[in-house]
């Protein structure tokens, strides 16, 4: 663990003691009180996401939370980090669990490239919102008669001035063909 390149921490025993790899001190800070320090003090703002899975861990269940990464790091050298977080139950040699592996994925770039998307969807939605309201507007206040057909060549939908220049309104239009209109 200690050589890996992945953020990775050994949690032993009852006090759930911490010891770490320099990947890890990397993700949870350099000034943070992790090596031979309590797991639960270290994750202590972020207790409420990695509780319930620290609770699992301590039962003999692997888990891995990789749909909400949280915000592990703000302001860090490298900017905000992400991650993605692993639990793996380690067992003693009576087969009891006696701590956890704990991973830390960096999940910025997939969760920064959502931010993206989802900034760029809501600049969609608003063009495509304005839009539709140019086009309803067009379609009332045009002094041109307008229809919609469907496919089979009946009545959808028409504008106020189409009503206004045949008399009638849509409902008693509905469903007609087309051809009927015709004289």
């Amino acid at each position: 663990m200690l050589a890996s390149p992945f953020p990775a921490a050994l949690i032993w025993g009852d006090r759930l003691t911490v010891i770490h790899n320099t990947a890890y001190s990397d993700v949870i800070g350099k000034g943070a009180p992790g090596l031979g320090g309590s797991f639960e003090q270290l994750w202590l703002k972020h207790w409420e996401h990695v509780g319930p899975s620290v609770f699992k861990a301590l039962e003999g269940q692997a888990s891995f939370v990789g749909d909400a990464p949280i915000l592990v790091a703000a302001g860090t050298e490298a900017g905000n980090v992400w991650c993605a977080l692993g639990y793996t139950p380690i067992r003693d040699e009576q087969a009891r669990v006696a701590g956890f592996l704990h991973t830390a994925i960096n999940a910025t770039a997939s969760v920064e490239t959502l931010g993206e998307w989802r900034e760029l969807t809501e600049r969609f939605e608003q063009q495509i919102a304005q839009y539709q309201a140019d086009r309803e507007g067009i379609w009332a206040l045009s002094g041109q008669a307008m229809i919609m057909v469907t496919l089979d060549l009946r009545l959808h939908a028409v504008n106020p001035a189409f009503e206004r220049m045949m008399g009638w309104t849509l409902s008693q239009m509905a469903a007609m063909p087309i051809i009927d209109l015709i004289h």
